[in-house]
């Protein structure tokens, strides 16, 4: 139940096969494989506190019906794994349409809405890794998880999406290789696990038609290694402002007990800024972590327990334990003194100071 009221009734399991997972056994000496399920827990009913309710019914993994107390539903019809058509009570259909591509993977293409105008999808390459990582750790084991994504068809993607009333967004992608620390810089594997990843990266969102002015966002990523610790990426929006994002790349082991853990800012939020369309800066936020596991603050350093001999940050309990907010004239700083066992802030100061208004 959620403090307005709602109740979410999450009683419908739904699984879905996942890769395998490569252990090393140190007795055997050999690489093992662990089975894995994803289960998500999906609503059946969501019920506010007056007694409205709006139930969910599915078959399997696909949800085959809404209905609410108010009399109201939509039935859902499905052809393998793609949904064909959406029947509101009120006789209303929505029909889904789809393309396949070069390479045999299945594409949303339209939605047709109940007056017959359209919503349309497209790329202008294809977007698929073309190779399939297989689920055998004996066999296809990559420990940079996307490695195979280097093998591509395109470097570029343009995905577009037309509305019916012709408005059009035009979204930009290139294949990136991103570099994650700046003081290990060795291929896959390693000591610290994977240095580099591979991805499709947005580089810029267009909005524009018919009595809509031009809007363009466009995203600046600092693929490399970073300088000092650190990346910036940025956002510029359509009025010119930026949006500054400043992240961490420094990892080192430290020794907790009989077992090597990581340390270090990787992967971090660091810092946000705000800049007006000439480049100044408006607000900046700073944030820094407990990342240092050889200090102890009340709570477990680590989550679970590791499956390869790699050192991963993601084992890591790293919470946040300052704020400070920086403004023209004002400076607001948030200090977490005290943690419970689950790295939960107890104690929390609150400082500030800031230029009264005239």
């Amino acid at each position: 139940m959620t403090t307005d009221g709602l109740t979410y009734y999450l009683d419908w399991a739904i699984e879905r096969e996942q890769f395998l997972l490569k252990k090393y056994d140190v007795t055997n000496r050999r690489n093992t494989g662990l089975a894995r399920k994803r289960v998500y827990l999906a609503a059946t009913r969501i019920e506010d506190r007056f007694g409205n309710w709006v139930d969910y019914a599915y078959s399997g993994d696909k949800l085959q019906s809404i209905t609410s107390s108010d009399g109201r539903s939509i039935v859902l019809a499905w052809s393998g794994a793609n949904i064909v058509s959406a029947i509101a009570s009120g006789g209303s259909v929505w029909r889904y349409e789809y393309s396949t591509d070069d390479i045999g993977a299945t594409n949303l293409s339209s939605v047709v809405n109940p007056d017959g105008a359209r919503w349309r999808y497209s790329f202008s390459n294809i977007m698929s890794d073309p190779l399939v990582l297989r689920p055998d750790p004996e066999v296809h084991y990559n420990p940079c998880d996307t490695d195979s994504d280097i093998f591509r068809e395109f470097d570029s993607v343009d995905f577009r999406v037309e509305h019916p009333s012709g408005a059009v967004g035009l979204f930009s992608f290139d294949h990136e290789r991103v570099w994650r620390t700046s003081n290990y810089n060795n291929y896959c594997p390693g000591q610290f696990g994977p240095t580099w990843y591979t991805l499709w990266s947005l580089k810029n969102k267009r909005v524009e038609g018919a009595g809509v002015p031009q809007q363009t966002h466009t995203y600046a990523v600092d693929f490399s290694a970073g300088a000092g610790g650190a990346k910036w990426n940025s956002t510029t929006r359509p009025d010119g402002t930026i949006l500054r994002s400043q992240y961490g790349t420094t990892l080192s082991a430290a020794t907790i007990g009989d077992s090597n853990v990581l340390s270090g800012n990787d992967s971090l939020l660091l810092a946000e800024q705000v800049l007006d369309a000439n480049g100044v800066v408006r607000e900046t936020r700073e944030y820094a972590y407990a990342q240092d596991p050889t200090v102890n603050r009340g709570f477990s350093v680590r989550l679970g327990a590791r499956l390869g001999r790699t050192l991963l940050t993601d084992e890591v309990v790293r919470p946040l334990i300052q704020t400070r907010t920086v403004r023209p004239g004002d400076e607001f700083t948030s200090t977490v003194q005290q943690f419970d066992a689950l790295a939960r802030p107890t104690v929390t100061v609150k400082t500030g100071r800031f230029t009264a208004a005239p």
